[in-house]
């Protein structure tokens, strides 16, 4: 009677355990990317302040002077494109966060930092990364 039936398909069993270890896989899968995907929009932060800095180095050296900074003003490092084409974005805001302050006391001092409270996945405080022109990207 059953002989010439044939068995196609999967058991309500196997299905629910074929789909249980996918979703065991997707719990341990998705914090991984998620942290990796910050520590990268982190690194390519850390890499536009030093862009940043250095185009304001050579602002200094071709005027011997470090330029009038006001905190969304960038036309001195965009004009005609000399020092930066555009100006950054920082990748885990998408807008541009970077700040510059001088130094009152040492003309030559300057410091950037990314304004944004985007980094802590990764543990950032707000205010980091910062980069500083006497001692380069602090570490958090």
């Amino acid at each position: 009677m059953l002989r010439g039936r044939i068995k196609r398909g999967f058991t309500l069993i196997e299905l629910m355990i074929v789909m249980t270890v996918i979703a065991v896989l997707a719990a341990i899968m998705v914090p991984n990317y998620t942290r990796a995907r910050a520590k990268s929009q982190l690194s390519g932060c850390e890499q536009n302040e030093k862009n940043i800095a250095t185009a304001i180095e050579m602002y200094l050296v071709k005027n011997q002077k470090l330029p009038p900074v006001t905190p969304d003003d960038w036309t001195f490092l965009t004009e005609d494109g000399k020092y930066l084409k555009l100006v950054p974005t920082c990748p885990a805001a998408g807008s541009v966060t970077y700040n510059i302050e001088l130094d009152p006391d040492t003309p030559t001092e300057y410091t950037v930092y990314c304004k944004g409270s985007n980094h802590e996945v990764c543990d950032i405080p707000p205010d980091y990364p910062v980069y500083s022109s006497s001692s380069g990207l602090h570490e958090t």
